[in-house]
């Protein structure tokens, strides 16, 4: 199980042996899902040639001993999942509330090996300690931060300051590996030789402003070795979004990455609303993937792209519709 800060646990503790009136109302609402695949494959099989019979695959060479790749032996496996997500508040602080989002995961059946299955059954994905009051938030615990620049989780605090017309926001913590809610020094376990087995520090900062009809801000965030000695990535962004006559709404976007120094994507997109459930949209976006210095990705120049996009949306009630849409993309 891969847990959140001892301190958030600590914190929480505390709260759970704190004394509350006898007037506190405890609330709680949560959600639990449940879900249940199977996924079958077939795999692949090394097989030696004969080289003297029929035509040879290539690389082979006439004479030698050649082997090749053939179809194996299906194999499958039933992949279990369920979710928790709970948040509850009243504990006798005014603004205090904690959340919890936590997932467990078994492989029912089946021989093919499947990716987290039989490890970390059982994964933390937020969990945290959130105070509010008037304009201010604070949040201590396993935290995500989601953005134009990707998804990047946490354990650590973040403070937002919400002034109405601006507001201005940071965070900070112990970095966890993508998709594994595991710090980089356990989920890079396997790979010492390749990999700096210690853990990484995340720490960024969102400023922006907002009207009725727009709004504009500006995030910058960086990752780095806990004991400094190099940085994994440096991003910034650029995003907003402004409301023009004619039911008319424009979005953009500009993200940058500082260590190739270089726009890695820039959106813009212009929609119509032609009613209140039909909206057309058209807009265009330029793409560099993105590899942070962990990986040596990044230094084969990857490919980028641009494309034009079309589409609309229909909305067919409150919870209902459909979306439609064509893009073209034209690859360097």
């Amino acid at each position: 199980m891969k847990c959140p800060t001892r301190a958030l646990f600590a914190i929480a503790l505390l709260l759970a042996l704190r004394p509350i009136p006898v007037d506190a109302q405890i609330g709680m609402r949560g959600y639990v899902t449940s879900h249940v695949r199977y996924i079958e494959l077939r795999s692949l099989q090394l097989d030696t040639v004969t080289t003297g019979l029929g035509p040879l695959p290539a690389g082979c060479v006439p004479g030698l001993t050649c082997t090749r790749f053939i179809n194996g032996a299906e194999r499958g496996a039933t992949i279990g999942t369920q979710d928790l997500a709970l948040t509850a508040w009243g504990f006798g602080i005014s603004g205090l509330s904690g959340t919890l989002q936590m997932r467990t995961r078994d492989q029912l059946d089946g021989g093919l090996d499947w990716p987290l299955a039989d490890e970390d059954r059982v994964t933390v994905l937020t969990g945290y300690l959130q105070f509010r009051r008037g304009p201010l938030r604070a949040r201590l615990g396993r935290q995500a931060v989601t953005s134009t620049l990707g998804f990047r989780d946490y354990d650590g605090a973040a403070a937002l300051w919400d002034g109405g017309k601006w507001w201005v926001e940071g965070f900070g913590g112990r970095a966890l590996a993508r998709g594994s809610q595991s710090p980089r020094s356990e989920a890079f376990e396997g790979l010492e030789q390749f990999v700096p087995d210690r853990n990484a520090w995340l720490f960024g900062g969102v400023t922006g402003v907002r009207t009725s009809t727009a709004s504009l801000s500006m995030r910058y965030q960086r990752e780095i070795l806990s004991n400094r000695s190099a940085v994994i990535s440096e991003q910034a962004a650029v995003e907003g979004h402004a409301l023009l006559p004619g039911r008319l709404r424009v979005r953009g976007s500009l993200d940058w990455d500082f260590a190739f120094k270089q726009l890695t994507e820039a959106r813009l997109t212009f929609e119509h609303a032609l009613t209140d459930r039909i909206v057309l949209e058209a807009g265009g976006r330029r793409y560099r993937p993105f590899f942070d210095l962990s990986t040596i990705w990044g230094f084969f120049s990857p490919v980028a792209f641009t494309e034009a996009r079309l589409g609309g949306r229909v909305g067919l009630g409150p919870r209902s519709g459909f979306d439609l849409a064509v893009a073209a993309r034209e690859y360097e």
